[in-house]
């Protein structure tokens, strides 16, 4: 009877991105005649061809897009397989049991929190010292999604591999008795949640959890709540507080490489150091009339512009009636990013002193201005002055054609609503230092040319 094993969804073959990339172990296996294992058990042989490897590279590029969820693959015998029927085998780091499961990755990576905890606890003593009856003791003091009994169920190997990490974390001074491990439980499950929503704030695409961070255990201080603590509005703010908890030890994130033996000695890397860090920008001027014809008014465009680095212009405005305006570089010939709303209200609060709403909850305003509301209109001709005195010679709105503006067919509720949100998000500029303009910019031009590394930072554990 065949041993069978997990079906590769698209989830699953984008799980690793180091040295386990799943697609990257398939490619070597088609290039190297290696023979891989269906969901069944079945093996079969994957014709080694270039258009087999143009069938995995174009998906890796579709990871993004949720509607491709599978390729085809031309086998040797001339038949196809589809990519969720293949199996999550011992190549692609899986185990079979029975219909499927999970395999030794998710017991050896329990496990090692266990030998952190048993290890830190009594001292770095040989290896015979860590009994089963020793670790069990001490497996309640871990924090994890696994019965004992199933996490020992994993060969010899496992616990060599986890002594020999544990004692190299020791030494290394990069774990200590302060911590508690965590692996698959609901702290651990709590930073990542955080990405998910920091993401969806800032208007930004889902990221997998080890594209963004591959720890396998996190070491996290006693006491210390990630739930709580950390961003959810925006990918770059936490990752600058991953790094920092990184820094003072407060929460390490721990990719795990397996070890073979005792005899081997273990060595690790930090990666994404620089994780939301940006590039520094130059806020120039703010202009709320277009400035080439001269004779355009207040009401002449739904879009603003931000200039900064003396000469890079970018627009504010709305691709559709009551939407979320968008930060679009302008470029020669073609478009230079974007960054959404969430991406802009995150900046106006943090750097800028001002707090904005959804898009969405301006409509009201947005048609009331246009039918005449005189408070509102009142309100929003304020704020172009504010903007007039910061910014001049650039905009010069006089009263006359602001107010003689309101009625006219042109400007609609829609066109109120783009022009209205732009407005306030330079009046939030006009009124800043230039220090907070600066730093304003820098954040929102960052996401818009995606010089942000969106990955965080985390160590990783391997063989010398």
């Amino acid at each position: 009877m065949n041993v069978k094993y997990a079906k590769m969804s698209k989830a699953v073959w984008f799980q690793y991105s180091d040295d386990r990339d799943r697609l990257q172990k398939l490619i070597k296996a088609i290039k190297s005649n290696t023979p891989v294992s269906l969901a069944d058990g079945n093996d079969i042989e994957i014709a080694n061809t270039q258009d087999n490897v143009n069938a995995v590279q174009k998906f890796i590029e579709s990871e993004s897009d949720s509607s491709v969820k599978t390729f085809e693959l031309k086998l040797k015998n001339g038949k196809t397989v589809i990519s969720n029927t293949i199996g999550k085998s011992p190549y692609f780091g899986g185990a079979g049991a029975g219909g499927g499961a999970t395999g030794t990755t998710a017991q050896g990576e329990c496990l090692q929190c266990i030998y952190c905890e048993a290890m830190l606890a009594e001292g770095t003593k040989p290896f015979a010292h860590f009994t089963p009856e020793l670790l069990n003791d001490y497996y309640n003091a871990s924090n994890m999604d696994l019965t004992f009994d199933k996490i020992m169920k994993v060969d010899s190997q496992w616990h060599e591999s986890a002594y020999v990490t544990a004692k190299y974390l020791i030494d290394k001074k990069i774990i200590n008795k302060t911590h508690a491990f965590h692996r698959g439980d609901k702290v651990m499950k709590s930073i990542y949640l955080a990405k998910n929503r920091s993401l969806k704030a800032a208007g930004m695409p889902p990221l997998n959890d080890d594209k963004w961070n591959p720890g396998d255990i996190w070491a996290v201080k006693k006491g210390f709540n990630p739930a709580t603590i950390l961003s959810k509005t925006d990918i770059m703010e936490l990752n600058q507080q991953i790094k920092k908890y990184f820094v003072d030890k407060t929460m390490i994130g721990i990719s795990l490489k397996q070890i073979d033996s005792l005899k081997d000695r273990a060595k690790h890397r930090v990666y994404n150091e620089n994780g939301g860090e940006v590039e520094k920008m130059r806020f120039t001027t703010g202009e709320i009339k277009a400035q080439k014809s001269g004779r355009a008014t207040y009401w002449s465009a739904k879009a603003v512009t931000l200039r900064y680095n003396t000469t890079t212009n970018a627009d504010l405005r709305a691709g559709t009636g009551f939407g979320a305006p968008s930060f679009e570089i302008q470029g020669k010939g073609a478009r230079g990013g974007k960054a959404g709303w969430g991406v802009i209200k995150y900046a106006c609060e943090k750097y800028l002193n001002t707090r904005l709403r959804d898009a969405k909850l301006y409509k009201p305003d947005a048609t009331k201005i246009s039918r005449g509301d005189k408070r509102l209109v009142d309100d929003l001709w304020n704020k172009v002055q504010v903007i007039d005195r910061a910014f001049r010679p650039m905009n010069k709105v006089t009263q006359a054609e602001f107010y003689d503006g309101i009625g006219t067919p042109k400007v609609t509720p829609e066109f109120v609503h783009s022009l209205m949100l732009g407005t306030y998000v330079l009046h939030a500029f006009a009124k800043s230092s230039s220090q907070k303009r600066n730093e304003a910019i820098s954040y929102i031009a960052n996401h818009a040319a995606s010089k942000v590394e969106i990955s965080s930072i985390f160590i990783k554990v391997m063989k010398a």
